[in-house]
């Protein structure tokens, strides 16, 4: 097993040779509702009146809310990869096959034999996994073969970058998995 692998997530900007990039967070609307609830709040501390109190209390409630969506929304922002030529954002799948079948496995990854690595046995506690990084549609995928050992997942595999009639065939082992 080679060490000196990195994770996929790590090696797809370089592999992709330009056509993948980070999608960076986008902070506008998240500092908006930040500001608008904060405003909501405002404008209830500032107009205290007794016609107006369950406008106010309403008003407060929903100005916390909104604020507190904002903050929330900010930090739970994931990054995504975007595929340039497409435009499409790239989605992660993992499929877990059981570790007594790593050699098979391995020369099945090699030959780029995704049809038959169905049939082998999967489940999500089995020791191996193929962590799968491409498009809905199936217009592109990258991947890499991982073995589980202690506290980690570690490559027993380059990331790959997998193209024509190959796509399809990861696309119906990643609708098959368990």
């Amino acid at each position: 097993m080679e060490s000196n692998n990195n994770l996929l997530e790590s090696k797809i900007l370089e592999i992709s040779n330009g056509d993948v990039v980070k999608k960076k967070k986008n902070y506008y609307i998240p500092v908006f509702l930040m500001i608008l609830g904060l405003c909501l709040v405002m404008f209830n501390v500032q107009s205290q009146s007794v016609e107006a109190d369950k406008i106010n209390t309403v008003l407060f409630f929903v100005g916390a809310i909104v604020f507190v969506a904002g903050a929330a929304f900010m930090f739970l922002q994931k990054e995504q990869y975007l595929h340039k030529p497409s435009g499409k954002i790239l989605k992660k799948d993992q499929v877990y096959f059981n570790v007594n079948d790593l050699d098979k496995l391995k020369r099945l990854y090699a030959e780029e034999k995704f049809d038959e690595m169905a049939n082998l046995k999967k489940g999500i506690d089995s020791g191996c996994m193929i962590t799968f990084i491409g498009s809905v549609d199936a217009g592109v995928y990258y991947s890499q073969l991982l073995k589980y050992e202690p506290y980690t997942f570690v490559p027993c595999s380059d990331a790959v970058r997998h193209s024509g009639e190959t796509n399809s065939k990861i696309k119906v082992l990643i609708d098959a998995k368990c």
